[in-house]
């Protein structure tokens, strides 16, 4: 483990610490950073209208992953998620549990840069070259990567509030297009699909969040109902990511849904406002970007502090997150061969690909509780 101190990091300087407001606001955007192009598209494919039925479903079966976080988290004991595997787990097999998590945090952000950018290509710059916009992508994604947590957190608070102007500002515009005749027939295939449909919502709600695992409970400040503003933002996530693919349904229907790869930004061309303001679907679509945004910047954030514990070198460390950009950068043109190719693989692979990270979470808490039991016995034999 390395010695933050030692990288020039005090736990007990307040200026590197973030609000629990700023850490709670993470959840908001890490929430919704994996549903364009991807989590949406494939719950669409799975049960088209029924869609919201979906979302509401795996919103609910998303407190669990949500709950075994918040444990996680009380039970750390101030280490971030990498020693935390160390101390549980031992060197050998913590090592191991760190790489897979790295990998698979690494992956996802190489996925969403594809993906990101593509939608970028696609809406708004046809005639652009695609590495020529995943370059403009990158600069401002590796330089907040290499500030510290605290900088971050406000990034991500700023986002929080713009996308908060934009939904708003969506609704009241979108309103005048909704047709409620769009929604039914409800159900017309049966409850299966729609049960599908919400684990995987449930998985591309929950999955970015553990990577806040990463932020050590002493870089927070610690107030009061910490744990009640982390439930207020995950259900105010869900409540917009709801919202949102229930308009879309309401605005494009049964026929129009699969015709698309993103629905959510067709509809939007309906925005309308006061019947003068109206054409702004790509600046509506802005909040997609800045949620995938954010993920990349902490998936970045991610690794750089693995790579700070592993060479433990204050040198080097500034050029980690440049490295990383540049292999991001590298793999995302060599992953696909076409476009077709990468939305085949994402509907059929990346829920599997996710989902281990549940294994690797409900392994951790089984640890945890034994610890915590053991810790309990030795407790009540000393005070016997």
């Amino acid at each position: 483990m390395v010695d933050e101190n030692k990288l020039g990091v005090n736990d007990n300087d307040m200026s590197n610490k973030i609000s629990t407001w700023g850490y709670s606001s993470f959840i908001i955007t890490l929430t919704k950073s994996g549903f364009l192009g991807m989590g949406s598209y494939i719950m669409f494919k799975m049960s088209n209208i029924d869609t919201y039925i979906a979302a509401i479903i795996g919103f609910i079966i998303g407190f669990i992953p949500l709950l075994l976080f918040i444990f996680i988290v009380k039970n750390s004991e101030n280490q971030d998620i990498l020693d935390l595997n160390i101390t549980i787990f031992g060197k050998k097999i913590g090592t191991i549990l760190n790489i897979i998590l790295n990998s698979l945090v690494f992956f996802m952000g190489a996925i969403i840069l594809y993906s990101t950018s593509e939608f970028i290509c696609i809406q708004y710059m046809p005639d652009t070259a695609i590495n020529y916009i995943r370059i403009l992508l990158l600069v401002p994604i590796v330089y907040a990567a290499s500030k510290n947590i605290n900088v971050i957190a406000k990034i991500s608070q700023i986002i929080f509030i713009i996308n908060l102007v934009i939904f708003i500002l969506t609704v009241f515009g979108l309103f005048g297009s909704l047709d409620i005749e769009n929604m039914f027939p409800i159900l017309e295939n049966g409850i299966t699909p729609s049960l599908k449909s919400a684990i995987i919502y449930a998985i591309f709600a929950t999955f970015p969040i553990f990577m806040l695992l990463i932020i050590p409970q002493s870089k927070v400040m610690q107030e009061k109902h910490m744990t009640r503003k982390i439930f207020f933002m995950y259900i105010l996530a869900n409540i917009m990511l709801i919202i949102i693919l229930f308009t879309t349904i309401l605005i494009l229907g049964k026929e129009l849904i699969p015709l698309f790869r993103y629905p959510e930004y067709i509809a939007l061309k309906r925005f309308e406002l006061f019947t003068i303001i109206e054409r702004l679907e790509n600046t509506l679509s802005l909040q997609f970007i800045f949620n995938a945004a954010i993920y990349l910047i902490l998936s970045f954030h991610f690794v750089v502090l693995s790579l700070k514990k592993v060479f433990k070198s204050n040198q080097k460390e500034n050029l980690f997150p440049y490295i990383i950009g540049i292999i991001v950068f590298v793999l995302s043109n060599f992953m696909f061969k076409s476009s077709s190719q990468a939305t085949e693989f994402i509907e059929k692979y990346i829920p599997y690909v996710l989902s281990s990270i549940y294994v690797l979470v409900i392994i951790l808490v089984i640890a945890l509780v034994i610890r915590k039991i053991k810790k309990s016995k030795i407790y009540s034999l000393k005070s016997n």
